[in-house]
């Protein structure tokens, strides 16, 4: 029975996705396409049909006999939350069925004492969010948050976050008792991978990094299709992978990591350093002569201008990137590396210097099989539209679309 009821959920999620990825469908390309047979797939279309999911939109040409039914998904048959915490922003969108933003809301974070003010924040956000957007609440099917930190997803956990200043921290319990849904809770970097895999850059992909340079340096794998956890659910520290033994010292307590090198803060604090230093540079220019002010892009634009001294320390930072990538390609095989994070947003000089260099040491070894090398194409919606994506993800995977 168990089995039965295994192979019919993944019937019913395989008939899903195909409804999800195109606008309108027959059943006999739906056949054609799973392998299923005819009273298979009707059965599953029917089911769907009654649950509201799905809907007959009218008669195809016949090539024969009596001319087939179109079918289309109803996008907003079910609703999706989706709520970001990292970084300076509160965002919360509701997605549907197929990737639809439905409503979008975005807030300034606030000052907040207690981890007790910081859940309630939440689920005040979540609440404003849904109510504004004038939805129906029974067609919501779960909340998903994504964390800067590392999360045990199981029981909706968080282990530490530096953020926040969370140690074991239970995040799904206050939510789920007041929200009376699922809630799924996942570590930011592997919600954006997600949705990359999902709506994004990585949907013709099964084994590719998503890795963020922005303050930090973070990754996210997917391998085989999947988000690769590891033992601990902590894959994807890339930045605290070490590029020079003999480097900076970073907040982990070694040297020389990737993202004392490569993040916006290590590009920002040596140019910092090098303005300090007397030697000449527009740098200081670009900031009224103010050296706090120096970010990233203030370096990236000096070096763009021909600023000798913000070119080495730009290059010196995307050298060590395309290291630190070049050891993840190593290790798992990846086909597309998909960069996000403020540093990288439409900084093409980066990209392309970085897909040089890990191709051209690349063929040396492996011959023609070179790496893509992309931006998101989902910017700065990738870690929401994932954290949206946990719940919609979990009900296709699942095939229990039957109820809400």
């Amino acid at each position: 029975m168990q089995r039965t009821n295994l192979i019919r959920a993944r019937n019913k999620s395989e008939v899903m996705e195909i409804m999800r990825k195109n606008k309108s469908v027959y059943r006999a390309e739906l056949a054609r396409q799973t392998g299923l047979s005819m009273p298979t797939i009707m059965k599953i279309t029917d089911e769907f049909v009654r649950s509201g999911l799905v809907t007959d939109v009218g008669k195809g040409v016949s090539s024969g006999g009596k001319p087939p039914m179109i079918l289309e998904l109803i996008p907003d048959a079910r609703l999706f939350v989706g709520m970001d915490i990292s970084g300076a922003m509160f965002k919360c969108i509701i997605m549907d069925l197929r990737g639809g933003i439905v409503y979008r809301r975005v807030r300034k974070k606030s000052e907040l004492d207690t981890k007790e003010d910081i859940i309630g924040s939440i689920i005040e956000f979540i609440e404003e969010t849904i109510t504004e957007s004038g939805i129906d609440r029974k067609k919501l099917s779960g909340i998903g948050i994504g964390v800067p930190g590392l999360v045990e997803t199981q029981e909706g956990r968080v282990i530490t976050s530096i953020d926040y200043s969370w140690k074991d921290m239970d995040l799904r319990t206050p939510l789920q008792e007041h929200f009376g849904m699922k809630i799924y809770v996942e570590n930011s970097s592997k919600v954006m991978a997600i949705g990359e895999k999902w709506f994004g850059n990585g949907d013709d992909s099964d084994n590719f990094a998503l890795v963020t340079v922005g303050r930090g340096i973070g990754a996210a794998l997917i391998i085989n299709g999947e988000i690769y956890k590891g033992h601990y659910n902590m894959s994807g520290e890339v930045g605290h992978m070490v590029i020079d033994p003999n480097g900076p010292l970073c907040k982990c307590g070694k040297r020389g990591c990737l993202e004392t090198l490569a993040s916006g803060n290590a590009i920002a604090n040596q140019a910092r350093q090098v303005v300090s230093s007397g030697q000449p540079s527009i740098m200081l220019d670009l900031v009224g002569g103010e050296k706090a002010k120096i970010d990233s892009d203030i370096v990236f634009e000096a070096a763009s201008r021909g600023d000798l001294l913000a070119r080495k320390i730009v290059d010196s930072a995307i050298d060590s990137l395309a290291i630190g990538l070049e050891n993840l390609i190593c290790l798992f095989d990846c086909e597309l590396i998909v960069l996000t994070g403020y540093v990288v947003k439409d900084n093409e000089y980066l990209v392309e210097r970085v897909k040089s260099q890990i191709n051209e040491t690349r063929s040396l070894y492996y011959g023609k099989m070179p790496v893509e090398v992309k931006l998101s194409t989902m910017g700065e919606e990738a870690s929401v539209v994932g954290a949206a994506t946990l719940p919609l993800r979990q009900l296709v995977n699942s095939g229990d679309l039957a109820a809400n």
